[in-house]
C-alpha cells in the first residue's frame, strides 16, 4: 500500500491512551471555541436587531412626519390637477353637446375646441377652464 501526500497514518500500539487524551483535549478545545464562537454570534446579532429596530422606529417616525409634511401637499395638489382635468372634459362635452359640428365628428369638433382654449389660455389671463365655459355659453347663445 502506497501512501498519498494527504493521507493520516496512525500507528496503533498497545497503549492508545495518550490518543484518546490528546483527542478528548482537541474535542473539549473544539467544544469551547464553537461556544464562545456562538456566543458572540448571539450578541453581535443582538446588536444588529437593536440598531435595526431603532432605525426603523425612526423612519417610521420620520415617515409619519413626511406623510403629513411632503405627501399630504402632493396628494392634495395630484387631486386638484385631477379634478381641473374632468371639469375641463366635462365643459368641453358641454359644449360641442350645443355646438353646430357642420357635418364634422363630435371627436374632432372636441379635440379643436380644447386645442383652442389651451391656446388661448396659455396666452391670455384667463384659465382653459374658464375659456371653455365661455364658448359653452357663446354656442348657448347660437354663436358658433
Amino acid at each position: 500500500m502506497q501512501l498519498g501526500d494527504n493521507d493520516i497514518v496512525i500507528y496503533v500500539g498497545g497503549n492508545i491512551t495518550d490518543l484518546q487524551n490528546k483527542m478528548a483535549q482537541a474535542k473539549s478545545i473544539t467544544a469551547a471555541t464553537s461556544a464562545s464562537m456562538a456566543t458572540t454570534f448571539n450578541r453581535a446579532m443582538r446588536s444588529v436587531s437593536d440598531t435595526m429596530r431603532r432605525t426603523g422606529n425612526t423612519l417610521v417616525g420620520a415617515a409619519g412626519a413626511a406623510s403629513i409634511g411632503v405627501v399630504y401637499p402632493i396628494t392634495r395638489i395630484a387631486s386638484t390637477i385631477f379634478d381641473t382635468g374632468k371639469e375641463f372634459d366635462l365643459l368641453s362635452q358641454k359644449t360641442v353637446s350645443v355646438f353646430d359640428l357642420m357635418g364634422r365628428s363630435v371627436n374632432d369638433v372636441r379635440e379643436d375646441l380644447q386645442q383652442f382654449a389651451y391656446d388661448l389660455a396659455g396666452s391670455t389671463m384667463f384659465t382653459a377652464n374658464e375659456i371653455m365655459e365661455s364658448m359653452y355659453s357663446m354656442a348657448q347663445a347660437g354663436m358658433q
